[in-house]
């Protein structure tokens, strides 16, 4: 009785004692099963299965989102990616990187025409941890459950490229973009673009030489310095091409590139742009609209010293004081002179004592009419400052005179 039991176990281990470790010649276009299978392996087999059938380990594994790639790898740069979900096959993919033309004899152009396949186009975007990559064009038959793929990171010529990857998945869902542990997010800026034919892509090449020289030509024509001169104000409204109300899409726009400095504060985003002649625009937004502009200009943008503007009939000027302190500990001390009935507000920054009949406006901020100004230079809100380290004085005289009455009482004490 034991010799026999001995038997049939020997009878049932021989199939996999002599399973031979599958080739690149098992999962060819020929051996594929739309829907179903490539090869050996099946869709909706366990993890277990597959790893008996493979006989030998993944090369690599990784996972993302529920999903796992397995990534199996032979002669001649072949590649078999098996993705599971939940440990079950969701989707096969084979990849021959040496000669598309062994995998598919036909090209995409080819394809495309049959009337045997219902291809939807998908483009994808993979790039790995160190920053290389490719764009994956994904040609899917949803209904048949095959998709027909290959990479690239020139232009697309359909005639002349054939698919380097044939994925089966599961019908009337799409294909997943992964590609041996790299996962594809939607190409929408389009690195590259698909062409039928080598004179349409030599054209299209054409074309975005040219729309690049256009935009550099945008760049070079950007706003500067003296678009953001003090006779370019408009309290209330505007500073230069930029407006209050104005959407941050549009600001960027005129502004022709990002900002140097973003900042979140609140329910605010402050924008900081430095442009030539040590001139910078901060742009402050509430809701994705503009609510005050700041213009800073070293030296200064206003020649007029504070006491000056302070005498004049025009202005209505209130005086506060903030504390402008960043994150490390540096700052200085605001001084916002605003006229909150026409929006507009001459500032200055010191850290000693401030003399109105020395000191111009560093910056000129305009706001909402009928609104305070918001202490900030794009990059901290201001605190109010009950206990300045500086104060303003008339003249130079009376700053003298109150350092000398500090300095006798520091004695006393």
């Amino acid at each position: 009785m034991r010799r026999l039991l001995f038997t049939f176990a020997l009878l049932a281990l021989a199939p996999t004692c002599n399973a031979a470790t599958p080739t690149s010649a098992d999962f060819t276009f020929q051996k594929t099963k739309p829907g179903q299978s490539i090869g050996p392996i099946h869709l909706g087999m366990s993890i277990a299965d597959v790893d008996r059938i493979m006989v030998k380990r993944a090369f690599s594994s990784f996972s993302h989102r529920g999903y796992i790639d397995a990534n199996w790898r032979f002669p001649n740069d072949f590649n078999v990616d098996v993705v599971y979900r939940h440990g079950h096959v969701v989707q096969i993919d084979a990849t021959d990187y040496s000669d598309a033309r062994q995998m598919v004899p036909k090209t995409f152009a080819q394809l495309l025409k049959s009337r045997y396949w219902k291809l939807h186009r998908s483009v994808y975007s993979f790039t790995n941890s160190h920053g290389a990559g490719y764009v994956g064009f994904y040609f899917d038959d949803i209904r048949k459950g095959l998709c027909f793929t290959s990479g690239t990171n020139e232009q697309f010529v359909l005639n002349e490229f054939h698919p380097e990857r044939i994925i089966v998945h599961p019908r009337g869902q799409r294909a997943v973009a992964a590609d041996d542990g790299t996962w594809g997010v939607p190409d929408h800026d389009r690195g590259s673009r698909a062409y039928a034919n080598r004179a349409d892509a030599d054209r299209g090449m054409e074309q975005d030489i040219e729309e690049d020289r256009a935009a550099e030509a945008r760049l070079n024509a950007s706003p500067t310095a003296p678009d953001f001169t003090f006779e370019k104000i408009k309290p209330g409204q505007s500073i230069g091409p930029i407006h209050l109300g104005m959407a941050t899409v549009d600001v960027d726009g005129i502004m022709h590139r990002s900002a140097d400095e973003t900042a979140h504060f609140k329910a605010y985003v402050g924008k900081v742009w430095r442009l030539d002649g040590n001139v910078s625009v901060a742009a402050v937004y509430r809701h994705g609209r503009v609510v005050q502009v700041d213009v800073e200009r070293r030296p200064y943008l206003l020649r007029k010293t504070f006491a000056a503007i302070i005498a004049s009939r025009h202005w209505s000027l209130r005086c506060r004081i903030y504390d402008m302190t960043y994150p490390p500990g540096a700052g200085y001390v605001g001084y916002y002179y605003d006229d909150v009935k026409r929006g507009l507000c001459f500032q200055a920054g010191v850290q000693d004592d401030f003399i109105l009949t020395e000191m111009s406006p560093r910056s000129i901020i305009v706001h909402r009419k009928g609104v305070r100004v918001l202490p900030t230079d794009g990059r901290v809100i201001g605190t109010v400052d009950t206990d300045p380290l500086s104060r303003p004085y008339a003249t130079k005289a009376d700053a003298d005179k109150a350092d000398a009455a500090r300095l006798r009482k520091m004695k006393k004490d």
